[in-house]
């Protein structure tokens, strides 16, 4: 027996209640499946000797199957238990990035009935909505709502009122987990602080300034502002930002001098003197040649002048008599200016005229002026033997060739001879051969001062641009040289024409052409530009293309001219194959550009559209319906107070209606009505009515409805707009209409002319009656009936332009306005007509032109990389779209930022700013200590300060400042200790004795005995010398001196020691006055006494 209940399983459960064991040998128990699970089988267990076994076939339950859980839109689920989709699995389920889940729970689970819960439903992302912050606002393309949320990945861009400034993101992004990437920004005014300006201070300054508003301030002396005195308020800041820097005058240019000291900088107060070549004085004549640098420069400007020529002296001779009148009128004379004189009799000119010129040059007068004496020196001298001398060039028995003197009192023959020979020594110049160019005269040589012109061959002309030259004989040459250089000449097409009137161009000359209509620049611009080359080329060649545009393809369709290449302006007219609809215009036009517009689709199957958009303060003109066809139109009108814009028909084009007009109020005023044919106004008239004016009027006799009519002046138009037929027929309706006479249709014939009012129905698509008026000739309103020959394709839009609204027909004579974007520029017409199915040729937008860049205070004068886009015109140089120059950095600064920058739509790209570059280690001093941290590297600005070692002076700034990657010149320590202390003689020193004393050390002496010190006791140590020693003064007296009349009285000592006396007595008949006895005080005796006989 079985002591044991049924074995427990985890899956199955016995199908009847078994709790009292014990159970026979033989008991069976069926099991079943636990919910959940299902069986493949009979499950059976046995009492077989005390022990439960299971029946063969061995079978068991296994977990329930639930199916695929399901898959939600916009996410994906994963099994997170079990792995297959059975009793007991898990799936759960994610979402998207940028989207969020909406159910409560995320997962499914695989359950005894199937799956729990419902499959999660996902949802894009949403913020919340955003408030435009105080003084500013939304910005968003398209229509928008206030108070809406916003999608994940919508952008919200945000701008400020004027006077204010953002602070914050200028755009938000709704996240992916439905929250805004960034707080929306705040608008702060725009206020700025008053400044600290380093060497410099605000005039009456403010506590704070507001946009716009200006500051002005000055500098230090010495100092000057660094872009100019007054800045004004922006949102960056202050513009430009206010300094002061140093004013430093640099290092003078001066032509025909020089000057001293040279340095590459000069601060306020440094003077220099100039010392001019010669022939050449100092500019300003005030007895000084000295120029000192102040906050405006240098003053006086230096500079070397050329000098006058003062009045000539001409000894045996005199000047012109207005010359000589008016001498201190015509007196001193510039260089360049001449003045004619002639001698007294039995003298002459140097060239023997009555009249001789001379020429204020750098020496003086040219030639010098000189009246000579008519003698000769060639006496005794025969013809032969002068030849004889001449021809063996033995000169030493001739006079010297000196031209001060005359020959026509000596033998005429040799006279002559030897004249033309003194005379050819004095010719200087040769005629000489250049290149492309040659002499006017034959002559071979040519004497001092003499001028000569010269010729350039055809094609080559002068430095100065002109076909011939003129060069005067010097004593270093001709000068200036002959010189004859390539030019270039106008080029000749017929297809293009500039704007310069020369014929002749010199090298780096630029011209800017135009093509004719029809031609293109190589660069598809409206000009070129073409600079004159050495070799007398021009660069780049001046080319001008024809305009073409590529054959079109158009599949399911066909288009008519067909060509391999169209010419400027030509049409192509399209058409679909059978059961296609054409998507698109039926025509386009060939430009500059290419073709406009693009060729249309031919489908099987256009989609019609819905109804038509509406608009504000305005409605569709008749009924509208809900579904349209492809090409069908529908034409708007504004509310009577409004003014319409923009095309007022719309057409459904596959699915989309095109564009929509606009009804708007601007409040314009509006002409007399009087001005309206055939109108009579029946009060007062005035040449302009208000915004909202009423009048009466009526039409005039003959002109149909003679009764009053009130109008009203709305946005410059009057409404309703009086319609007052001329009395007579004076229009003809276009062949292209059918006129309905009581509702019949009838052909108007050839220049049958009409009065009053027609109605009429179009050939083309005659389903609508039109009714039209004829005022003054023209029917009103127009007559739109246009054969579709005569029709122009919708017109270009130009590159660069202003977006042209499009209308529905162009007919002849319909007119389009261009405008260009800003910082662009209108090249041509600004207006184009549509002439027999064409568009004129239209204008181009070009990117407006640069100024020159401004230089950067730290890098040299920019390159420009190509100078074709240079452009020098009526003397304003200005640089092409695309031009780039480029900043290379003076010494001891780096550029920050990009070095090159490029003119772009009038305006450069930001230009690198300056930075001043670090210095490296401080330069080594000898006996000093620094003051500041040592590094290897230094900001600019940073200082250094000296301190020398005990005993040294500091000759110099202690202080040196990193300056443009370099210090300043740092101090030097001078040794200003002292030696040894001098030796004075009979004395000896009492201080302590050293090899070497510090500044201010005394050294105290003591006279020797039978010595007195004068000049105190002590010597001090002063810049590294001792001041001036003591002396030891003998005290100790000489014998006393004999007196008239008496003697001393015993034995006289060598020396006597101070206090020591001596005795003295007279002489028998003599008598004594004063004491006898003498004293030695410091080295001298008291007073002596005198004996009298």
């Amino acid at each position: 027996a079985c002591e044991e209940l049924p074995p427990r399983r985890v899956k199955e459960v016995p199908t009847e209640r078994w709790d009292k064991p014990p159970y026979p040998h033989g008991t069976r128990v069926t099991y079943k499946c636990r919910p959940g699970y299902i069986k493949l089988g009979r499950i059976v267990f046995e009492c077989a000797d005390g022990v439960w076994k299971q029946q063969l076939p061995l079978a068991e339950c296994r977990n329930k199957p639930c199916g695929h859980p399901g898959d939600t839109e916009f996410g994906s689920f994963h099994l997170t238990s079990g792995s297959e989709f059975v009793f007991g699995a898990r799936v759960e389920y994610r979402c998207n990035d940028g989207y969020q889940m909406l159910s409560q729970r995320n997962y499914r689970e695989c359950q005894a009935n199937g799956w729990s819960n419902d499959i999660p439903h996902c949802e894009v992302a949403k913020c919340l909505p955003v408030q435009a912050p105080e003084n500013g606002r939304i910005i968003m393309t398209g229509a928008f709502e206030l108070g809406r949320e916003y999608s994940f990945g919508q952008v919200v861009n945000f701008e400020c009122n004027a006077k204010y400034k953002l602070v914050g993101s200028k755009e938000i992004i709704c996240s992916s987990n439905g929250k805004w990437n960034s707080d929306v920004p705040q608008c702060q005014e725009i206020i700025c602080d008053v400044p600290k300006i380093l060497h410099g201070s605000v005039r009456s300054p403010k506590r704070s300034y507001k946009e716009s508003e200006q500051l002005q301030f000055v500098c230090d002396e010495g100092y000057r502002p660094g872009e100019r005195s007054d800045v004004r308020c922006t949102e960056l800041g202050w513009n430009p930002t206010p300094s002061c820097t140093e004013i430093v005058c640099s290092s003078p240019r001066i032509p025909n001098g020089n000057f001293r000291p040279q340095e590459d900088n000069y601060r306020v107060g440094d003077i220099i003197t100039i010392q001019c070549n010669p022939g050449y004085h100092f500019r300003t004549q005030t007895g000084k040649s000295t120029a000192e640098c102040t906050k405006n420069g240098w003053v006086p400007d230096p500079g070397c002048v050329q000098k006058p020529c003062d009045y000539p002296d001409i000894e045996n001779g005199k000047l012109s008599g207005a010359l000589e009148y008016y001498k201190n009128y015509y007196f001193p004379m510039r260089f360049g200016q001449h003045a004619d004189y002639h001698c007294n009799n039995g003298y002459s000119t140097a060239t023997g005229a009555y009249w001789a010129r001379m020429v204020c040059s750098e020496t003086g007068w040219s030639p010098e002026p000189k009246c000579l004496s008519n003698m000769c020196t060639l006496n005794d001298f025969s013809l032969v033997e002068l030849r004889w001398y001449l021809h063996t060039g033995d000169l030493w028995h001739l006079p010297p060739c000196n031209m001060d003197r005359r020959f026509s009192l000596c033998m005429p023959s040799a006279c002559f001879m030897w004249t033309k020979f003194c005379l050819s020594l004095s010719e200087k110049c040769q005629n000489i051969n250049f290149d492309n160019g040659y002499f006017t005269v034959g002559k071979q040589t040519f004497r001092l001062q003499e001028k000569v012109t010269y010729y350039c061959r055809n094609g080559f002309v002068t430095p100065e641009g002109q076909e011939t030259g003129v060069i005067q004989c010097q004593d270093n040459g001709w000068t200036p040289p002959p010189k004859c250089i390539k030019s270039c000449k106008t080029p000749h097409s017929d297809i293009l024409f500039h704007y310069v009137n020369k014929t002749m161009f010199m090298p780096e000359d630029t011209i800017e052409y135009t093509c004719l209509e029809g031609y293109k620049t190589a660069n598809n611009t409206p000009t070129g530009i073409t600079r004159c080359g050495k070799n007398g080329e021009w660069s780049p060649a001046p080319q001008c293309l024809a305009i073409e545009c590529e054959m079109l393809t158009l599949p399911n369709g066909n288009f008519s001219p067909k060509k391999g290449r169209y010419r400027n302006g030509e049409v192509v007219k399209f058409t679909c194959a059978n059961n296609y609809v054409r998507v698109g215009s039926a025509s386009a036009q060939c430009y500059h550009f290419g073709w406009f517009p693009s060729p249309p689709v031919c489908k099987v199957n256009a989609r019609g559209c819905g109804p038509p958009p509406e608009i504000t303060n305005g409605s569709i003109a008749g009924d509208s319906v809900e579904q349209y066809q492809h090409g069908d139109r529908v034409q708007y009108e504004c509310n009577i107070e409004f003014k319409l814009v923009g095309s007022k028909e719309i057409e459904c084009v596959d699915g989309q209606w095109s564009s929509s007009p606009s009804c708007i109020e601007d409040k314009m005023p509006c002409g007399s009505p009087s001005s309206i044919p055939n109108v009579v106004l029946q009060q007062e008239d005035q040449a302009q009515f208000s915004h909202g004016d009423e009048v009466i009027c009526r039409c005039k006799r003959g002109s149909g409805n003679f009764k009053e009519m009130k109008i009203k002046c709305l946005n410059g138009e009057w409404k309703p707009l009086p319609l007052c037929a001329d009395p007579s027929p004076q229009c003809v309706p276009p062949l292209t209409v059918e006129v309905v006479d009581n509702g019949r249709l009838s052909k108007p014939k050839k220049e049958t002319r009409f009065q009053g009012v027609i109605r009429y129905k179009c050939r083309s698509a005659g389903k609508i009656v039109k009714q039209a008026t004829c005022v003054s000739g023209k029917w009103s309103p127009e007559i739109e009936c246009t054969a579709e020959e005569s029709t122009c394709p919708p017109p270009p839009q130009v590159p660069g332009a202003q977006e042209v609204t499009t209308g529905r027909n162009y007919k002849h004579g319909s007119k389009i306005t261009f405008s260009c974007l800003e910082s662009f520029k209108l090249i041509g017409v600004n207006e184009i007509t549509c002439i027999e199915g064409k568009w004129q040729s239209p204008p181009y937008c070009v990117e407006r032109p640069c100024l020159p860049p401004q230089p950067i205070e730290c890098a040299e004068v920019p390159r420009l990389e190509n100078q074709n886009f240079k452009l020098k015109r009526e003397g304003e140089t200005t640089y092409l779209a695309g031009a780039r120059f480029k900043y290379i950095s003076r010494s001891g600064y780096m550029l920050d930022g990009p070095s090159e920058i490029t003119c772009s739509k009038g305006n450069w790209t930001s230009a690198p700013t300056c930075m001043e570059m670090p210095c490296g280690s401080v330069p080594k001093v000898a006996n000093t200590q620094i003051e500041g941290r040592n590094k290897e590297i230094y900001e600019p600005g940073e200082t250094i300060r000296y301190q020398c070692d005990a005993g040294f002076l500091i000759v110099g700034p202690p202080e040196i400042i990193c300056r443009e990657g370099n210090w300043t010149a740092p101090p030097f320590c001078e040794d200003v200790s002292c030696q040894a202390a001098p030796e004075i003689p009979n004395a000896y020193i009492t201080s302590p004795q050293q090899e070497r004393y510090l500044p201010g050390a005394r050294v105290q002496y003591e006279c020797e005995s039978n010595f007195q010190m004068t000049g105190g006791n002590y010597v001090t140590c002063t810049n590294g010398e001792w001041s001036r020693a003591p002396t030891c003064r003998d005290v100790t007296c000489e014998p006393p001196p004999e007196i008239a009349g008496g003697k001393v009285q015993g034995v006289k000592k060598s020396r006597y020691l101070p206090g020591e006396s001596a005795r003295y007595q007279c002489w028998q008949g003599f008598q004594m006055t004063g004491t006898s006895t003498v004293a030695c005080q410091n080295g001298t005796w008291t007073e002596l006494p005198k004996c009298r006989g």
